[in-house]
């Protein structure tokens, strides 16, 4: 067996020569390991060895280098020569640092990371930075740093640019034109809630339109960037406008006798009209009486007590068949 063919070990000043027989000598350990090993020819011709090699073990590694943080720290309690740790980069800084364990049993560092610098402030439509234009000029941009921007008028809304971490600026928020509150359209009304009133209509917001009893169709007005609403659609007549019908049954007094209340109203061939309008006895009267758009007509359905008050009170029935 040649001195040169034992694995990771060597002879010092012997080089592939055969080790008389009851010889012995001391062998190196190779780079990256440490201890002492012996190697002995027996009288029989064969080798026998005493002692061991280790690999050399590095110290714990720090855990903040150049910028950057040990990745999974402390999950490893033990490192040896050639073993790698990774670093990484912390916010506003980019690139990559690996540790290596060395033969000599000390840590040695690859690689860097590098500061993350946005370029300047993109321009923003309809918008101007809140900072003066020498102030824009001698500022660095890192990573994490931000600029507000003041809307012009007549827009309104917020807009702030970020700096990330891939040196390109993130905008949030935009400015946008406010509209007054949806204009009255024939033979509709505009459906939204107290809320959007209150925060107030901005460009791109739609409003939908509920047609009046008798009127079908679909109608929405969307707020423009000129500040205008743009009107789509529109409300078609299908039956005569139900408060003249009303006026024409009762008289010009109708409203004391009868109340409509359109969140009650029902579109049952979904034509986005009323198609069954329930209807509200007033003072002094009993029933259910409906409303109801039948072949371009409007008619009344259901059962109504009619209670006439005079110096001695009259009760007078009218009963109003169903529609067939």
């Amino acid at each position: 067996m040649q001195n040169d063919t034992v694995e990771k070990h060597r002879m010092p000043n012997i080089g592939g020569a055969w080790l008389q027989l009851c010889g012995q000598t001391d062998l190196d350990c190779a780079a990256g390991f440490v201890g002492s090993a012996q190697l002995r020819c027996s009288p029989t011709g064969s080798y026998t060895y005493k002692g061991e090699c280790t690999r050399i073990r590095c110290g714990q590694p720090k855990e903040e280098v150049g910028h950057a943080r040990l990745h999974e720290f402390g999950q490893i309690r033990r490192w040896t020569s050639d073993m790698e740790i990774s670093y990484e980069c912390v916010r506003g800084y980019i690139g990559r640092i690996r540790g290596i364990c060395g033969k000599d049993g000390v840590w040695r560092l690859k690689g860097e990371c590098t500061e993350v610098v946005c370029p300047n402030p993109p321009l923003v439509p309809r918008a101007k930075p809140l900072l003066e234009p020498h102030e824009l000029e001698n500022r660095t941009w890192q990573a994490g740093t931000s600029l507000r921007y003041q809307c012009e008028e007549p827009f309104t809304g917020t807009i702030t640019a970020t700096c990330e971490d891939d040196g390109s600026f993130q905008l949030q928020g935009r400015c946008v034109r406010r509209c007054t509150t949806p204009p009255a359209l024939p033979n509709s009304i505009a459906v939204y809630n107290n809320t959007l009133a209150q925060t107030g209509f901005f460009e791109g917001l739609r409003v939908t339109y509920q047609c009046s009893p008798g009127y079908g169709g679909t109608l929405v007005a969307t707020c423009r960037e000129d500040g205008k609403y743009s009107v789509e659609g529109g409300c078609k007549l299908r039956c005569t406008d139900l408060q003249r019908f009303l006026q024409r049954e009762f008289g010009a007094s109708w409203k004391d006798e009868l109340h409509m209340n359109s969140s009650e109203n029902l579109d049952l061939a979904g034509t986005g009209q009323a198609d069954l309008v329930p209807l509200r006895c007033g003072v002094g009267l009993e029933g259910q009486p409906l409303a109801a758009c039948h072949e371009g007509k409007w008619r009344l359905l259901g059962a109504t007590t009619w209670r006439f008050l005079t110096g001695e009170s009259t009760l007078l029935n009218v009963e109003v068949p169903l529609l067939d």
